[in-house]
């Protein structure tokens, strides 16, 4: 769609697939999509051709995003996993990065099909939630491009602004993180789960001062 006409533009459709999310690059004319039985696309724009396609994920992918450079394309499905792809080296694998061990105890909900990824301002980190971590609303973040793990952010013991209608019904899911984003010129993670909204200060994290 052109945002200024509100015209369409152009239209993709893969047969026998289901388009489950999808992420344009900041500097190219490649449009990265990922489909319910795992494969992800990247889509030349000018040429309405896919110019790359894998297959690393084991179940449906739900969630696809670029670094703000454009260096890399994270994804993140269903199975629990999540991969860095090089947007430099024609997509070829960078990193698989599984989900950090979490403490499941028998209160808590089995996993579920909850991913979610954001790339700060400065692309010098991303955080991740992905398979049973999300679940339990633990968010990784992670430093570029090294994809070193600096800490992993428990959302259920952060200072919480929560807005939610309804909030006398219990929800068994409700630390489920759905989505993540990095507010801009800021160091703060907005993340909304189920059960609400949480603002989190990364700079100390940032600055090295609280290293998982």
């Amino acid at each position: 769609w052109d945002l200024d006409t509100f015209d369409q533009l152009y239209e993709f459709q893969v047969k026998g697939k289901g388009a489950t999310c999808a992420a344009y690059h900041p500097i190219r004319r490649d449009l990265a999509v990922g489909f319910d039985d795992g494969q992800v696309n990247v889509i030349d724009i000018q040429s309405q051709e896919v110019a790359f396609s894998f297959e690393q994920h084991r179940g449906k992918v739900l969630a696809v995003q670029y670094s703000r450079r454009g260096d890399f394309l994270f994804t993140a499905g269903s199975d629990g996993c999540a991969y860095a792809f090089d947007a430099n080296r024609s997509y070829s694998t960078d990193r698989l990065i599984n989900a950090p061990p979490a403490s499941t105890p028998s209160a808590r909900p089995p996993p579920g099909p909850f991913a979610a990824i954001s790339v700060s301002p400065s692309s010098k980190w991303v955080a991740i939630a992905v398979g049973k971590a999300a679940v339990c609303g633990l968010v990784t973040l992670y430093e570029l491009p090294s994809m070193h793990a600096v800490a992993t952010l428990d959302t259920t013991t952060a200072a919480a602004s929560t807005r939610r209608p309804g909030d006398g019904v219990k929800d068994p899911m409700a630390a489920a993180v759905t989505s993540l984003s990095y507010l801009e010129s800021t160091s703060t993670l907005l993340v909304l789960t189920r059960g609400g909204i949480v603002n989190i200060d990364l700079s100390n994290v940032e600055k090295g001062e609280a290293r998982a």
